[in-house]
């Protein structure tokens, strides 16, 4: 059985019979020091089992967590994989069908090429498979403490070199120092290397926070997932420089009420009361 985006639980491809899952909230944030230790692949043994669809020996690489049959397409989920390295906090399930992505493919290409009544005619979908993409997730107090001058605009009226009574504006400028905090949630970091930045940051910021439920391997059932490839640390580091440009917007919008001109001369940015989360998102591979 498989999950199915389309009804929300698991179905046979076979009889169509329909299994519900019973979901539940997905899990919060974690204090920073429960952040799980990285491993590197080599440390994560290749996984061997038998297929249970046609018997096949079947291998698995130390970091796929589900995968497919490649003889038969049984869904093989390695959850006990995914529970020695960190349990998921919230998964965003499949909610489409593949059928449906097929459709919206071919529709998408008839729009965008400039034959489009060929691609409707000609193009043919020769793989289709969700994949779930990992993204460390952080939240923390961002202290910003800052030091510049402020100013003001003045309007100056003086004669020109003809006598005339001409306006200028002048810019009165005062010496500023303060502290700005904030607690911040960061955007997604991907969890695999492989991923193109600008593609994880849309499928991280056009996910409902309100789709993650509880984890369950049944999720993954008929989908690719692994394990996160990027180490743990790297993405807080990652995260905290997001993190940076949202507490200096804050900060000048805040002093914008006063000042018509902001310059700073120093900012500097701290973190306190770091926590983690991990997410996993599902996105749908083609080849066409």
């Amino acid at each position: 059985m498989e999950w199915d985006g389309a009804t929300g639980g698991l179905k046979c491809r076979n009889c169509g019979t329909l299994v519900k899952v019973q979901d539940a909230e997905a899990l919060g944030y974690h204090p920073y020091e429960t952040l799980p230790a990285f491993q590197s692949l080599q440390d994560y043994p290749e996984t061997v089992i038998q297929c249970p669809g046609c018997g096949a020996e079947i291998k698995a690489d130390g970091k796929t967590v589900s995968m497919g049959c490649p003889y038969c397409g049984a869904n093989l989920v390695f959850d006990d994989k995914q529970l020695s390295f960190a349990k998921p906090d919230g998964v965003a399930p499949v909610m489409i069908s593949g059928d449906k992505v097929r459709q919206l493919v071919k529709e998408w290409c008839g729009k965008h090429m400039f034959a489009p009544n060929l691609a409707s005619k000609y193009l043919e979908v020769k793989f289709i498979s969700p994949q779930y993409i990992p993204f460390w997730v952080f939240s923390a107090r961002v202290t910003a403490k800052y030091s510049g001058r402020g100013g003001r605009n003045r309007t100056v009226r003086e004669r020109n070199a003809q006598g005339q009574t001409v306006s200028r504006t002048a810019v009165d400028w005062h010496p500023i120092d303060g502290t700005v905090s904030a607690e911040l949630e960061s955007s997604g970091v991907p969890g695999d290397r492989d991923i193109d930045g600008s593609f994880s940051d849309f499928l991280y910021s056009s996910t409902p926070q309100d789709s993650f439920r509880a984890w369950q391997p049944e999720y993954f059932a008929g989908s690719w997932s692994c394990l996160p490839t990027v180490q743990a640390g790297d993405a807080e580091a990652a995260a905290h420089d997001g993190m940076i440009p949202e507490i200096k917007r804050r900060t000048v919008t805040e002093l914008s009420r006063k000042w018509s001109h902001i310059d700073f001369r120093t900012f500097y940015v701290s973190f306190s009361d770091t926590a983690w989360r991990l997410v996993q998102i599902p996105a749908y591979f083609v080849i066409c």
